[in-house]
């Protein structure tokens, strides 16, 4: 059996439970003005649709590698996914915040300040929200975890992807954050949605 292990990062879009869900509870709790850190970390994020391309395009490489397919015996090492991971991100790095008030402006939400919270302070506060929603037996909306999660510098190369792959993001994060929105507040499921808007276009 030949194998690869793909590697996405930061995937949102149609049925994502955390990342849109969250963001958008920020919304909704009107704490939009609140930023933990620089915002000097770039993030890689990927939208659902360019992960499931990047399973399908390794499926198929593969397919093409097994003895029992129609391999390509000249392959060098260097030329074969199998044996190798691959990371699948949109290839659009961006600083954290950044990500985040575009969500906040897909559902209308725009400020032209915001209060920064240093990495330090945003720990020692996430620490006693921790502590705090233990003692009351409830779930912390504020935890340290959080807090280094939207501080981390988390970007990768995808030459690999591209290379090895022929793969290429279909959705760009703009039009990703758009369409994970509009799916959110939607009546249609996000399947039926998504081949509404993406598949039958």
């Amino acid at each position: 059996m030949l194998i690869t292990a793909i590697r996405p990062a930061g995937i949102f879009g149609p049925g994502d439970r955390q990342v849109v869900p969250g963001f958008m509870s920020v919304v909704n709790n009107n704490q939009t003005q609140w930023q933990l850190g620089n915002n000097q970390n770039l993030f890689d994020w990927t939208y659902v649709t360019n992960v499931a391309l990047g399973h399908i395009l390794a499926a198929s490489v593969l397919l093409h590698q097994h003895p029992s397919g129609p391999s390509d015996s000249s392959l060098d090492v260097l030329s074969r996914v199998d044996g190798t991971p691959v990371f699948i991100t949109n290839g659009e790095p961006l600083y954290f915040w950044d990500f985040a008030r575009a969500l906040f402006a897909a559902k209308g939400v725009v400020r032209t300040w915001h209060i920064i919270l240093p990495l330090p302070l945003g720990l020692i506060l996430a620490a006693a929200a921790e502590g705090w929603a233990a003692l009351m037996r409830k779930e912390a909306g504020l935890t340290r975890f959080r807090v280094m999660f939207s501080a981390a510098h988390r970007y990768f190369d995808i030459r690999k992807a591209r290379n090895l792959l022929d793969y290429e993001p279909v959705v760009n994060v703009a039009d990703g954050i758009k369409l994970a929105v509009e799916v959110m507040f939607q009546s249609l499921c996000p399947s039926e949605f998504m081949i509404k808007k993406i598949l039958c276009n």
